[in-house]
């Protein structure tokens, strides 16, 4: 089995994203943002913070978590945006940071 490469390009080569896949959501949000990907905040609940999973990681200063599944695999859903794309991340995982298990790009124009 070859090993993934270091960066895949999306849009034409416009979107880079960086091998990110079973890292931890912090440290992959750190390279994320090395290649112009910014964090879209989730959507804001009343009274402020949300709570349970999305709660914890937006204290974390990890604003851009969209939801979280309450049981299974725990898994969470991230955006992103760069000048050319979207970016959908998903993490998997109850530890104390949820590593990613996947990513989805989609194009702008």
């Amino acid at each position: 089995m070859l090993p993934l490469a270091p960066e895949q390009r999306f849009c034409a080569g416009r979107a880079v994203v960086p091998n990110i896949y079973g890292l931890p959501i912090d440290i992959a949000r750190r390279l994320l943002d090395i290649k112009q990907w910014a964090p879209l905040p989730g959507e804001p609940v009343a009274g402020g913070i949300a709570e349970g999973r999305e709660g914890e990681l937006a204290k974390r200063g990890i604003v851009e978590v969209e939801s979280c599944s309450g049981t299974g695999f725990g898994y969470c859903a991230f955006r992103y945006r760069s000048a050319a794309a979207r970016l959908n991340v998903t993490t998997v995982g109850d530890a104390d940071l949820p590593v990613v298990s996947g990513y989805d790009v989609r194009c702008d124009g």
